[in-house]
């Protein structure tokens, strides 16, 4: 199970945005796919715990990013480790 988890699959340029880090990370970096470009870059939420899993639970928003393209969100823990999320698509017509 991947550690970095968008909410949907693919997004409204308009919708909310939000990502689930499942590790200790102060910030998130959001990817466009195609040439690597950094598009998005902001802190997490303070940490929570997940009481069913046990595990340190930080959440992070990029709602601001509105262009259309194909994306991935990186994020590296405090022991220089990095993950990355599967891949996701913001469009005019998101598929369900």
């Amino acid at each position: 199970m991947k550690k970095i988890q968008t909410t949907h699959q693919s997004y409204h340029p308009s919708d909310t945005k939000k990502v689930t880090i499942t590790f200790d990370t102060p910030r998130f970096t959001v990817i466009r796919e195609s040439d690597k470009k950094i598009m998005y870059r902001d802190n997490t939420r303070l940490p929570s715990g997940d009481d069913e899993s046990g595990d340190t639970v930080k959440i992070g928003d990029f709602s601001y990013l509105n262009e259309i393209g194909l994306y991935y969100i990186k994020a590296t823990d405090k022991d220089g480790n990095t993950e990355e999320s599967d891949p996701f698509v913001i469009a005019l017509e998101p598929s369900k």
